[in-house]
């Protein structure tokens, strides 16, 4: 995964790697064309959001953040971030921790995975499928005391239901860097930086406790 400066780590976390396995809702309802207006105002909230981490204050300092900007800012400002085969991320918030969104992964550029299990591997449904496809998935994220877990609930691939376990491999692939050659880990719990304390999935928006 490309590396993202500390001021925008927050908007990774609402993303939830999305940036990386990119989620949508089915049908795009109500789904508002994103504006360069609203992907400034998105770049000024996560420097808000960098601010409040570092002014000391007992109470609780809250951001609002509406969906259509960080699509916006997904559009217009992120895509030098995103691993390299994947574009056109688009995320929706569902309410109740719930988010949905979709990307397009182009798999000829997906790194292959490695390991002595050949014969595991032979059967994998990724090493029949190739070129660029739209890759959604459903999930829950779920927040409390600065730290943080997801959970996909469903995943697609070119439309067809595929194994959370597909997803999470992609993610895994796609995520890998020299400091973390294992890559990212769905499974496992995020700590929050920046001091968040929650980050709240609300229908439409999302709101950051720090």
């Amino acid at each position: 995964m490309s590396r993202i400066c500390p001021s925008e780590v927050c908007l990774q976390l609402v993303v939830s790697v999305s940036l990386s396995a990119s989620v949508l809702v089915t049908g795009m309802t109500g789904y508002e064309v994103p504006t360069r207006e609203d992907a400034d105002r998105m770049t000024r909230k996560i420097e808000k959001i960098a601010l409040n981490a570092r002014v000391p204050d007992s109470d609780s300092r809250l951001t609002q953040i509406q969906e259509k900007e960080v699509n916006a800012y997904l559009e217009f400002y992120s895509s030098e971030k995103l691993p390299r085969g994947i574009s056109d991320p688009v995320i929706r918030m569902l309410g109740g921790g719930r988010f949905s969104g979709q990307a397009v992964v182009d798999l000829d550029e997906t790194p292959k995975p490695t390991g002595s299990n050949n014969e595991r591997e032979s059967f994998n449904p990724m090493n029949y499928l190739s070129g660029q496809v739209p890759v959604s998935a459903t999930g829950i994220f779920r927040s409390k005391d600065g730290a943080a877990q997801l959970e996909l609930e469903s995943a697609e691939i070119a439309g067809l239901p595929v194994p959370i376990v597909i997803i999470e491999q992609l993610v895994g692939l796609y995520s890998r860097t020299p400091e973390n050659p294992e890559g990212f880990n769905l499974n496992d719990p995020l700590s929050m930086p920046l001091r968040i304390v929650e980050i709240r999935i609300g229908e439409g928006e999302v709101v950051v406790v720090q």
